[in-house]
């Protein structure tokens, strides 16, 4: 989706430093973890030995555990560059994170420079603001970290992880694709035991078999949102479209539309201080909102299916006009 401005929200933004390796070398006090739940100890595991160890460089247990544990997922094995999820670690600085570690083995003849450019929790797709870049030479490996703030989750009724899927991209020297990954799924213990995610404190507009949407006002302190969260319960990818979107007394007719992967969900803000928004409204901080949700699995004009109209009163005040306009609304449809 285009953005009108590049800004790091508060909710739903992993991988919010520029180089994780680093942040993991500050001295600090680590939570411990919490007991893992019996499921992973019910099976029986090899010794490690020498030749089981099969010369690899990870170090497990170099920091805390974090309350979930994974087993050794491939997200990628071609053409001699190996990308393996090894474990999750805890992080407690200026907030907690928990950090999911992953093993990089570049044995081609192709230095790499490598970026997650898709991560969902719990089947909700995080925003990758500021993903990691992490440059690899050839013949060497590396831990690439990447972070998840379990406050931000809370919003969304996520306690606990039960997978975390990501996906990958490699550039080489020349900034061509090297090479893309799948997104591939990654089981924590608590797999099947985790609660189905909902935004806490939305109000639910679209509820049908397919689709899944509430909308809420957040306030921050610097700016106000109407936050946005949708879940797509269908097999098929899913064309999500706004018919009705109004501020105030001012109709967007740009509205909001987005995409969504089979069985994922997504979280998205709009600036109420939007210019689109105020334009729309006689340049005057709307007081409400009234907006619908519809669906196509298709490449039709048509809708598959549409909600009625939700209703939201806007009790925050008005913040100083910055250049933060959150996620940028669509476009037209053809």
């Amino acid at each position: 989706m285009k953005k009108l401005r590049l800004f790091v929200i508060p909710v739903l933004c992993a991988f919010m430093i520029s180089s994780c390796s680093a942040l993991f070398e500050t001295n600090t006090t680590w939570p411990s973890g919490e007991e893992y739940k019996s499921v992973y100890e019910t099976e029986e595991t090899e010794e490690e030995t020498e030749e089981t160890m099969d010369n690899k460089d990870y170090s497990y247990g170099a920091f805390p555990e974090a309350p979930w544990k994974i087993k050794d997922t491939v997200i990628y094995d071609q053409d001699n560059i190996s990308i393996t999820a090894k474990e999750l670690m805890t992080y407690n600085g200026k907030s907690s994170y928990y950090a999911l570690a992953l093993w990089v083995e570049n044995n081609s003849t192709h230095n790499i420079t490598l970026t997650m450019t898709q991560m969902f929790v719990n089947d909700i797709e995080y925003r990758l603001e500021l993903p990691e870049q992490l440059y690899i030479p050839a013949n060497s490996k590396e831990t690439y970290y990447g972070l998840v703030n379990l406050n931000d989750l809370s919003t969304l009724n996520i306690t606990d992880i039960g997978t975390i899927d990501v996906k990958f991209e490699a550039l080489n020297d020349n900034e061509a694709v090297q090479f893309e990954t799948d997104l591939v799924t990654i089981k924590t213990n608590f797999f099947g035991e985790t609660e189905t995610p909902s935004l806490i404190g939305g109000t639910v507009v679209a509820d049908s078999e397919l689709l899944i949407a509430s909308v809420k006002i957040v306030e921050t302190e610097e700016a106000n949102f109407l936050e946005v969260f949708a879940m797509n319960n269908s097999d098929k990818n899913m064309r999500v479209i706004t018919p009705t979107l109004s501020f105030g007394d001012g109709n967007l007719d740009t509205g909001i539309r987005f995409d969504i992967l089979p069985h994922k969900g997504i979280t998205l803000l709009y600036d109420l201080n939007n210019p689109l928004i105020l334009q729309s409204n006689n340049y005057v901080f709307p007081d409400s909102v009234d907006i619908s949700f519809a669906y196509r699995l298709s490449k039709t004009s048509d809708y598959d299916w549409v909600s009625p109209t939700g209703h939201l009163d806007v009790t925050v005040e008005q913040k100083p006009m910055l250049d933060i306009y959150g996620d940028a609304f669509g476009e037209d449809e053809e």
